[in-house]
């Protein structure tokens, strides 16, 4: 915060980081941060053919904060009623005492065959397993923005969401949205748009026009556009 009063001004990622930078101070926020979103990578794109197959997605290092302890005792629960349905992991083991942790529930709820961690993955990969996902599913309990979910968006993939911090306001409308910590909720949440194709096509609708606000040419010219003010002390044009 010291920091931030002794710059001149600074660039948030979303108006959730813009709040948590400046402690809820209101006229320090407006004054000193401006808020300039991510984009996304043009590579991500919906499937030619619209179709998918019946496993859901998750994209992230895995590290406690993104929550797949969670997740995995969702998708016990969500196997009650979806006995075939299967997980995939894309990221990096960050934090490998955790990873056990989550590996040893994995045995204990007896899903060592339906669960698969697939490590880190090129962007055409990654693509590809957005693409032919059924759901993307999205535990994490904190993100200052959260790429997976504009990727995600951009490939058509239908998504449910963590309701915490920055993930509503980059997701919008497009998503089915649960407590983090409630594996019963992210169980339904899941289930009900495995269970109604009309809820999915909706939500990747949805997300295929959330996602045209996010581009890293816009972000390149908020960018500039603080980056000219600050230096000429003008007033900032264009970003929120």
């Amino acid at each position: 915060f010291f920091s931030l009063l002794s710059s001149r001004h600074a660039i948030a990622v979303s108006q959730y980081s813009r709040h948590a930078l400046t402690f809820g101070f209101r006229r320090t926020a407006q004054r000193k941060v401006s808020v300039v979103h991510h984009g996304v990578d043009e590579i991500y794109s919906p499937p030619d053919d619209g179709t998918r197959n019946s496993y859901l997605l998750a994209v992230s290092d895995i590290y406690v904060q993104k929550n797949f302890h969670t997740l995995v005792h969702a998708l016990a629960i969500a196997r009650k009623r979806c006995p075939d349905l299967r997980l995939k992991v894309a990221g990096r083991r960050i934090d490998e005492g955790y990873f056990k942790e989550v590996t040893a529930s994995i045995q204990l709820n007896g899903l060592e065959n339906a669960i698969e961690f697939l490590g880190p993955l090129s962007k055409e990969s990654l693509r590809q397993y957005y693409c032919d996902c059924a759901v993307f599913v999205f535990p994490s309990t904190v993100e200052t923005f959260g790429h997976p979910l504009v990727e995600a968006m951009a490939s058509g993939a239908p998504v449910a969401c963590s309701n915490q911090t920055a993930m509503p306001e980059i997701l919008g409308e497009a998503g089915q949205y649960f407590d983090p910590l409630n594996p019963n909720e992210m169980a339904d949440a899941i289930v009900r748009i495995i269970s109604e194709p009309g809820l999915a096509e909706t939500l990747s609708e949805r997300g295929k026009c959330q996602v045209k606000q996010f581009s890293w040419r816009r972000s390149a010219q908020l960018t500039a556009n603080v980056l000219v003010s600050v230096a000429s002390n003008a007033e900032i044009p264009g970003t929120t």
